[in-house]
C-alpha cells in the first residue's frame, strides 16, 4: 500500500503523463498540421509546467531545510529528508527528459534532407 504522502507525487506524474499523451492526436492523418493536432495543453505548456513544479519542490525543500537547521520548524527530520529526495528525483527526471529532447534534436538535425 502506498502511503498518502507518496501518492501525491504519483498522482502528479500520472496527470503529467495524461497531458503529454493528449498532445498527439492518434486519429490525425500523417500529413496533418501539428498545430491542428495540438490541443490547448501543448508540449511546451506541459514542459513549462513540469519545470515550474520541479522548481517549486526544490524551493520548498530548501526552505524546509533552512527552517529545520535553524530550529524554527516543527517538521521531523524524516519529512525534510523525504522532501529533499522528492525534489532531487524530480530534478533528475527533468534532466533526463532534457537529455532525450537534446538527443532527438541532434538526431533530426543531422538527417539529410
Amino acid at each position: 500500500m502506498i502511503p498518502i504522502s507518496d501518492a501525491v507525487p504519483l498522482a502528479q506524474m500520472n496527470a503529467l503523463a495524461r497531458k503529454a499523451a493528449a498532445v498527439v492526436a492518434p486519429d490525425a492523418p500523417p500529413g496533418a498540421s501539428s498545430a491542428a493536432a495540438t490541443p490547448a495543453g501543448s508540449f511546451t505548456t506541459v514542459l513549462a509546467q513540469a519545470i515550474r513544479d520541479v522548481a517549486g519542490a526544490q524551493n520548498q525543500a530548501y526552505a524546509e531545510t533552512q527552517a529545520f537547521s535553524a530550529g524554527q520548524s516543527g517538521l521531523p527530520l524524516e519529512r525534510v529528508m523525504i522532501d529533499l529526495q522528492k525534489a532531487n528525483i524530480g530534478f533528475q527526471t527533468l534532466l533526463q527528459v532534457r537529455n532525450k529532447i537534446t538527443a532527438a534534436y541532434e538526431t533530426i538535425s543531422s538527417m539529410p534532407i
